[in-house]
């Protein structure tokens, strides 16, 4: 990885800290992306769940005398 464009590519451990806290960063997007999806599919799967509930409800016949 190179800091600038006219300064040599890092060497050694400095050119594996610089990868590792690529990765990292790119973890941290990945994870932040992932979680936001995830959190549309649970909200869409909670609202169709609380739908269901509604129509399971509704079909459910009273009860005489009350």
């Amino acid at each position: 990885m190179k800091t600038k464009a006219n300064e040599a590519p890092l060497r050694g451990e400095a050119a594996w800290r610089a990868e590792k806290l690529r990765i990292s960063q790119s973890n941290e997007k990945a994870c932040a992306k992932a979680q936001s999806e995830r959190g549309k599919r649970d909200r869409a799967i909670e609202a169709e769940r609380r739908a269901a509930d509604r129509r399971d409800f509704a079909a459910v016949p009273s009860q005489p005398n009350h």
